[in-house]
């Protein structure tokens, strides 16, 4: 069996850092880079980010121990600001949405919004995990699992998709079933 310690140093772990920090240096300098080049490089990390968090081990949490956060608001507010405006009138889509009440209903999304939040939760990951700590670790990896399986797995899938619509969306062919709606 395998410990939590032996764990939180996996390789598994290890893949998953190299991939975020990857993504968390581009996003923090994307200002070099245009928009092209950004939707370009994130069509491409994105699903290595989705298969390495997915791949992520199951691990307890410490015993008393509160998720921690780093990214300030006004961290998240930059990033997003100068995302929004790199993708100027791409960063719309609709985006299919669960709702109690409702059921099934398309709502408006943003590329530049969800990239921040995924951001704000690999990079909240990535500080706590350099505490160095076993309990630090184990707290890193438990609760970045865990927002991977309940928000940011589904938001990275949702802007990939979009991603892919705004690069090719002037060249996808229709190939939808008589009587069924295209969006």
């Amino acid at each position: 069996m395998t410990t939590n310690e032996e764990k939180v140093r996996g390789t598994a772990v290890l893949e998953f850092i190299t991939v975020a920090n990857e993504l968390c240096l581009f996003m923090e300098g994307n200002e070099k880079y245009d928009k092209a080049t950004t939707l370009a490089y994130l069509q491409k990390v994105l699903p290595l980010l989705y298969i390495k968090g997915a791949l992520l081990p199951q691990v307890e949490p410490p015993e008393n121990t509160i998720p921690q956060h780093f990214i300030t608001e006004e961290n998240w507010d930059n990033l997003y600001s100068r995302m929004k405006e790199k993708l100027g009138k791409d960063d719309g889509f609709f985006l299919t949405r669960h709702d109690e009440i409702y059921g099934v209903k398309p709502g408006k999304a943003s590329i530049a919004e969800g990239l921040s939040d995924i951001y704000q939760d690999i990079k909240d990951f990535l500080v706590y995990y350099q505490q160095n700590t076993l309990t630090a670790r184990q707290g890193a990896v438990h609760e970045c699992q865990r927002l991977f399986e309940t928000r940011w797995g589904h938001r990275l899938a949702s802007i990939h998709a979009a991603i892919h619509k705004v690069l090719y969306g002037n060249i996808i062919e229709d190939n939808s079933i008589p009587g069924e709606e295209v969006q």
